[in-house]
Order: C-alpha cells, then sequence, then structure tokens
C-alpha cells in the first residue's frame, strides 16, 4: 500500500480510539490493559468487548460525558481508557466524574448493590498531573485506602495514571515499557522497529496504525484536534496567531472548491461546531444538550459569533446569539 499520509501520534485520543476499535482492536486492548494493569495470574483479560462510550445520569438534563475507551471483560470487571495531550482544567475531579459516571450507570431498575462490578479507571496523560519533585513515578494506581492500616474500602475503586513525560523512554523493559514507549512514538518508528520489541501485539498495532493513517478523515480529525488544542493554551497570550491562523484556515477552505456555494456554505457551518465542541471540552465549558441544539440551529454567521464570543471569554457566552433560522418573520 502507497502511503499518501505520514504515521498518526498513537497517543492522540482521535488516533487511539480508532486503533484500539474492532475486534482487532480489542485484542491489541487485552495486551496493552494486561502490560499496564500487571494483573496477577488468574485476573488477566482474556477477553474483552467495547460498550458505547457516551454516558448520561439518571436524570435527562444531567451532563453527558464521553469517554475515549470503555469496554467489559468476561467476568464482567469494566475498564474505562482516557488519553490526554494538554491538562485541562480540574482534571483530577474530572477523572472522580469518569469513574462515577461508570460505576453509576451499571445500577440499572430491579438492580441491586451486589449487582454491582469493579469499575477500572487508566489515565494516559501527557503533561504531568503530579509534581515531578514531589512524586516522579510515572504509574500510579490510586484506591479507596484508610489512613493508618490502608484497610480498603472496596476493591471496586481503581485508577490508573500514566504521566507519560515521566516516563523514561524504555524500548528495551518490560511488557508495560515497550507499550508505553509505543504510545509515545510509535508514529516515529519503522515497523523495524516495532518488530525489535517483540511483542506480536504491538507490531500488529504498528500494521493497523500506518493504515488508519492513511484514511484523510481521520487526519483531519487528528489536525482539527491539534488546532483547537493550540488555540486554547494560546488564548489570552497570542491572539493575533490564532487570527492569522484562521485566516490562513478560511483561505484554504476557500480555496478547495468542491461542490455549489450551498454545499460549501454548509460545509463550513459544520466545520465551525466541530471546532466549538472541541473547544468547549478543552475549556471545560459544559456542553449541556440545549447548547448542542443551539450550535445546530445556528447559522455560519452566528457560529463565527459564538466562536469569537467563547474566545473573548472563555466561557458560554450569554445571552446566546440566535440564528436567522430561529427568528419568526416579521411583516
Amino acid at each position: 500500500m502507497k502511503r499518501l499520509y505520514p504515521k498518526l501520534p498513537p497517543g492522540a485520543d482521535v488516533v487511539f480510539r480508532r486503533l484500539f476499535d474492532g475486534e482487532n482492536g480489542c485484542r491489541l486492548l487485552i495486551s496493552l490493559l494486561n502490560a499496564i494493569l500487571r494483573f496477577p495470574p488468574g485476573q488477566r483479560i482474556l477477553k474483552l468487548v467495547l460498550l458505547p462510550t457516551h454516558l448520561t445520569g439518571p436524570r435527562a438534563k444531567d451532563k453527558e460525558v464521553v469517554l475515549d475507551v470503555r469496554a467489559e471483560a468476561e467476568d464482567r470487571r469494566q475498564f474505562h481508557i482516557e488519553v490526554q495531550i494538554s491538562l485541562k482544567p480540574a482534571y483530577a475531579e474530572r477523572v472522580l466524574i469518569y469513574w462515577a459516571g461508570m460505576y453509576r450507570g451499571q445500577f440499572k431498575s430491579g438492580a441491586g448493590y451486589t449487582d454491582l462490578n469493579p469499575v477500572i479507571s487508566l489515565h494516559f496523560l501527557f503533561f504531568n498531573l503530579l509534581d515531578k519533585k514531589k512524586y516522579p513515578m510515572f504509574h500510579h494506581v490510586f484506591r479507596a485506602r484508610a489512613d493508618g492500616d490502608d484497610a480498603v474500602l472496596s476493591p471496586h475503586f481503581e485508577i490508573h495514571t500514566v504521566e507519560m513525560r515521566k516516563f523514561p523512554d524504555l524500548a528495551e523493559g518490560d511488557l508495560e515499557e515497550k507499550w508505553l514507549y509505543f504510545l509515545k512514538h510509535g508514529h516515529e518508528m519503522t515497523a523495524e522497529q516495532a518488530a525489535r520489541l517483540g511483542v506480536p501485539e504491538i507490531e500488529e498495532a504498528e500494521r493497523k496504525l500506518v493504515m488508519i493513517s492513511q484514511s484523510r478523515k481521520l487526519q483531519v480529525a487528528y489536525e482539527r484536534r491539534v488546532m483547537a488544542q493550540h488555540d486554547a493554551v494560546a488564548l489570552m497570550k497570542d491572539p493575533l496567531t490564532i487570527a492569522r491562523r484562521e485566516a490562513l484556515q478560511e483561505g484554504q477552505e476557500k480555496g478547495e472548491r468542491l461542490g455549489q456555494e450551498k454545499g460549501e456554505r454548509l460545509g463550513r457551518e459544520e466545520s465551525l461546531r466541530l471546532w466549538i465542541a472541541d473547544m468547549c471540552e478543552l475549556l471545560g465549558v459544559d456542553l449541556t444538550a440545549d447548547r448542542r441544539a443551539q450550535i445546530e440551529q445556528m447559522d455560519l454567521d452566528k457560529l463565527r459569533e459564538l466562536r469569537a464570543a467563547l474566545k473573548s471569554a472563555r466561557a458560554w457566552p450569554g445571552p446566546v446569539p440566535r440564528s436567522r433560522k430561529q427568528k419568526g418573520s416579521s411583516s
């Protein structure tokens, strides 16, 4: 297969989801989880089923949480895997919300507390969540333990954080270190280098990474994600850089005329909607169902107004700009 595009970083969330999706993705995910979580014999994962990644609360207006990867093992243990490139506001609290959403989500009508199963949450973080000098370890495991005698309240609570900046980049080591090396450097590795790690699942992951990187749709999704992350960091620091990038993007959009004017306008509207959703997530803005519905009703001009308001206020503006589609006709 002739490669048109370079390999994408496996540690990017949009790429990570594709890499571990599908039946072959489950095989790779089993190897990754067994390596990172270091289960003893008899507790290792043998089979996984991928679960929906959308979590909602018990009430219709509760905030929706979208996870990166969610799976269930044959013994009913549930796993949540999240990848984060940049630090979000109150990320430690987000970790708790993600875990609690999955644990609460098991409690269906007619079920009892004894029907609940362990939820293990794993976070690959490409930033330092904990102070590096005080907590130099790259892999931390958090459980509900008592002060003094370390009594465990419940084995159902288990959260892992892997801070990739603290990882010493060991290509030669145990299975965990080899997987982490691939997640951090897979886009820079050759097939021969991946093979030298001596892990068949990593070799398969390298081949799949090459294949999915040739998807133009995934390339665009990755580029959009990177741009939104850069904009979130640059806000209030260098607005001129953002303005120049937007001007370049709009120029490219105008230069890539593939259809009629109406179709192009709809394409720009959808691109802006995706940008706004990414920016809200990165800024910690609660994108409720009502707000999503408002965004869907906005035309291109109102979407641009909302984008400008988000950049200026770093929060959801009020009152929300109304679309011409929502206004009644006057006579």
